[in-house]
Protein backbone atom coordinates (compact mmCIF):
# COMPACT_ATOMS: atom_id res chain seq x y z
CA UNK A 1 0.00 0.00 0.00
CA UNK A 2 0.94 3.13 -0.76
CA UNK A 3 2.58 5.35 2.24
CA UNK A 4 -0.15 7.72 3.69
CA UNK A 5 0.52 11.94 2.54
CA UNK A 6 -0.96 15.47 3.30
CA UNK A 7 -4.15 16.06 1.03
CA UNK A 8 -3.31 18.27 -1.63
CA UNK A 9 -3.68 22.16 -1.49
CA UNK A 10 -7.38 23.17 -1.70
CA UNK A 11 -8.48 23.30 -5.23
CA UNK A 12 -5.43 21.59 -6.35
CA UNK A 13 -6.07 17.78 -8.09
CA UNK A 14 -4.72 14.57 -6.67
CA UNK A 15 -2.47 12.62 -9.08
CA UNK A 16 -3.68 8.66 -9.37
CA UNK A 17 -1.88 6.02 -10.72
CA UNK A 18 -3.69 3.01 -12.56
CA UNK A 19 -2.07 0.02 -10.94
CA UNK A 20 -3.61 -2.43 -13.15
CA UNK A 21 -6.44 -2.77 -15.50
CA UNK A 22 -7.87 -6.16 -16.69
CA UNK A 23 -11.31 -7.08 -18.08
CA UNK A 24 -13.79 -8.99 -15.73
CA UNK A 25 -16.82 -10.89 -17.16
CA UNK A 26 -19.35 -12.97 -15.18
CA UNK A 27 -19.35 -16.58 -13.91
CA UNK A 28 -21.69 -19.22 -12.94
CA UNK A 29 -20.89 -18.97 -10.01
CA UNK A 30 -23.73 -19.75 -7.49
CA UNK A 31 -24.75 -16.66 -5.31
CA UNK A 32 -22.37 -16.45 -1.61
CA UNK A 33 -24.31 -14.63 0.86
CA UNK A 34 -21.46 -13.01 2.38
CA UNK A 35 -17.94 -11.73 1.08
CA UNK A 36 -14.91 -13.44 1.87
CA UNK A 37 -12.67 -12.24 4.65
CA UNK A 38 -9.94 -10.16 3.19
CA UNK A 39 -7.51 -10.74 5.97
CA UNK A 40 -5.94 -8.08 7.82
CA UNK A 41 -6.81 -5.37 5.09
CA UNK A 42 -3.85 -5.74 3.10
CA UNK A 43 -4.75 -3.69 0.09
CA UNK A 44 -3.65 -6.71 -1.97
CA UNK A 45 -5.83 -9.27 -0.18
CA UNK A 46 -8.50 -6.60 -0.80
CA UNK A 47 -8.18 -6.44 -4.66
CA UNK A 48 -7.66 -9.76 -4.69
CA UNK A 49 -10.91 -10.64 -2.61
CA UNK A 50 -13.02 -7.72 -4.66
CA UNK A 51 -11.94 -9.32 -7.89
CA UNK A 52 -12.77 -12.53 -7.36
CA UNK A 53 -16.40 -12.10 -6.14
CA UNK A 54 -16.63 -9.39 -9.36
CA UNK A 55 -17.72 -12.24 -12.00
CA UNK A 56 -20.48 -13.47 -9.25
CA UNK A 57 -21.69 -9.89 -8.96
CA UNK A 58 -22.31 -9.11 -12.65
CA UNK A 59 -24.15 -12.43 -12.82
CA UNK A 60 -26.71 -10.21 -11.00
CA UNK A 61 -25.63 -6.67 -12.33
CA UNK A 62 -25.38 -7.95 -15.97
CA UNK A 63 -25.68 -4.71 -17.20
CA UNK A 64 -22.00 -3.72 -15.99
CA UNK A 65 -20.39 -6.26 -18.35
CA UNK A 66 -22.59 -4.54 -21.36
CA UNK A 67 -21.67 -2.33 -23.93
CA UNK A 68 -23.75 1.02 -25.24
CA UNK A 69 -23.61 1.03 -28.73
CA UNK A 70 -25.83 3.05 -31.42
CA UNK A 71 -28.53 1.14 -32.99
CA UNK A 72 -27.95 1.51 -37.05
CA UNK A 73 -31.66 1.67 -37.58
CA UNK A 74 -32.34 4.86 -35.39
CA UNK A 75 -29.01 6.59 -34.19
CA UNK A 76 -29.97 5.76 -30.62
CA UNK A 77 -27.93 4.32 -27.92
CA UNK A 78 -28.94 0.89 -26.55
CA UNK A 79 -27.54 -1.07 -24.52
CA UNK A 80 -26.12 -4.97 -25.63
CA UNK A 81 -25.62 -7.10 -22.26
CA UNK A 82 -23.42 -10.11 -23.81
CA UNK A 83 -20.94 -10.36 -20.99
CA UNK A 84 -18.40 -8.40 -22.67
CA UNK A 85 -16.94 -7.73 -19.20
CA UNK A 86 -16.34 -5.03 -16.96
CA UNK A 87 -12.86 -3.78 -16.35
CA UNK A 88 -11.12 -3.53 -13.21
CA UNK A 89 -8.84 -0.50 -12.80
CA UNK A 90 -6.97 -0.28 -9.56
CA UNK A 91 -5.48 2.71 -8.68
CA UNK A 92 -3.87 4.22 -5.80
CA UNK A 93 -3.19 8.17 -4.47
CA UNK A 94 -0.44 9.08 -1.86
CA UNK A 95 -3.44 10.25 -0.14
CA UNK A 96 -4.24 9.26 4.01
CA UNK A 97 -8.60 8.65 3.74
CA UNK A 98 -8.89 10.57 6.96
CA UNK A 99 -7.31 14.00 5.47
CA UNK A 100 -10.20 13.35 2.64
CA UNK A 101 -12.80 15.97 2.78
CA UNK A 102 -16.16 14.08 1.20
CA UNK A 103 -18.19 16.48 0.95
CA UNK A 104 -16.40 18.11 -1.88
CA UNK A 105 -17.84 17.13 -5.07
CA UNK A 106 -15.71 19.16 -7.67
Amino acid sequence: MAPEAAAPPAGEKMAIRVVSRRLVKASDASIQPHLPNAGDGDFDAVVATFEAVLPSLLNHFYPLAGRIVVDPATGLPELHCHNQGAELVVGEVDVALGSLNYAVTN
